[in-house]
């Protein structure tokens, strides 16, 4: 007899659920839990996550995630601890722990780090349902923020990276934009998660898990006070005969930071263009900086941010245009670089 044939399916179980259950004694094919998406309204920040517990879906974990960043100091691929902001608060509400373990200020970012455990939850469900723990699979985990502020300000979530520890066990790096600070020394977070979603691999269902998970902490300017601002104010433009196709880019400042490098620009594009106009940044030897996000979401300014190698001693902006020829499925490229308009930052 197949571990199917034991399943007894509650009443309260959506029907697609159980229609899902029969069609699996029925073929005698296990069934997997897929997505858990933590979908997370956010006072200032934030967003957590999930995965289950006591089942080492080890093929996946080193296949798929070996090697994400979730943590701080691996996003920066240095040890960056004297910047950073202990924080270690939990909170759990529906047999779901999320825990603030660090946050730090960096340019114009608010990174945070947070740890989630819902293993009580999911051994909980599992017995509901009286599915064997082994037969359970976590696959992926999606996130959403949708409001944060600091010192009462809003910030949006513009980037996330996330971890698994193990199956019941992850960690995810969010990075908010924040385009003002005021002068204190220390800046206060408040952060509320209201929603996670766990669904699964075969069935286009979720199950909702309502709670009130609330961070309120403070982080101070050690890194913040460090940042350099450099004024740019260049105008990149793309030589065109037709003056409603007309397109360039405004470089307005550089803030650099000792692990970071931020660029504020704006593109403008001409009618019906498909051309690229954009920048890479590079260290002196020619090395590109690893992007850490790009966020033109803005109706005006947009930003990126690079991470600075150690070893680094200059770096150069590099403003391009890449031209498109061709229809989609045979398309060509060509780069042409604006190498007059190169912009190089001496660092300390």
């Amino acid at each position: 007899m197949s571990k199917f044939d034991e399943i007894k399916i509650p009443m309260n179980i959506e029907d697609v659920i159980r229609k899902e259950i029969k069609r699996g004694k029925r073929y005698q094919r296990r069934r997997k839990i897929e997505v858990v998406i933590i979908a997370i309204t956010i006072i200032v920040a934030v967003l957590a996550i999930i995965k289950s517990e006591n089942i080492f879906y080890k093929n996946y974990l080193e296949s798929k995630h070996k090697d994400e960043k979730g943590n701080i100091n691996s996003l920066y691929d240095k040890e960056i601890n004297e910047y950073k902001n202990e924080i270690n608060k939990s909170s759990e509400d529906n047999d779901v722990v999320m825990t603030l373990k660090e946050a730090i200020l960096d340019n114009n970012n608010l990174i945070v780090q947070i740890n989630v455990d819902y293993s009580k939850y999911l051994s909980k469900h599992n017995e509901e349902v009286n599915i064997d723990r082994e037969e359970i699979d976590i696959k992926n985990i999606s996130l959403y923020s949708y409001e944060s502020t600091i010192d009462g300000n809003t910030v949006s979530l513009i980037s996330d990276i996330l971890k698994f520890n193990s199956v019941d066990n992850c960690d995810i790096v969010l990075n908010f934009l924040v385009e003002d600070f005021n002068d204190s020394d220390t800046h206060d977070v408040n952060l509320s998660i209201s929603k996670v979603f766990i669904q699964r691999i075969d069935i286009n269902s979720s199950m909702s898990i309502d709670g009130n998970w609330n961070f309120n902490f403070g982080v101070d300017n050690k890194l913040l006070n460090k940042v350099n601002v450099k004024m740019i104010n260049k105008e990149i433009y793309v030589p065109n005969d037709n003056p409603i196709d007309i397109q360039h880019m405004d470089i307005s400042e550089v803030r650099v930071s000792p692990i970071s490098i931020n660029v504020k620009y704006i593109k403008y594009s001409g009618r019906g263009s498909n051309n690229i106009v954009y920048f890479t940044v590079e260290d002196e030897k020619g090395n590109k900086l690893e992007n850490l996000y790009v966020d033109e979401s803005h109706s005006q300014w947009c930003y990126a941010e690079y991470i600075i190698p150690e070893d680094a001693k200059k770096l150069v902006i590099k403003p391009y245009i890449e031209y498109l020829y061709g229809e989609s499925e045979a398309r060509e490229t060509e780069i042409q670089w604006f190498e007059n308009d190169f912009i190089e930052i001496e660092l300390k």
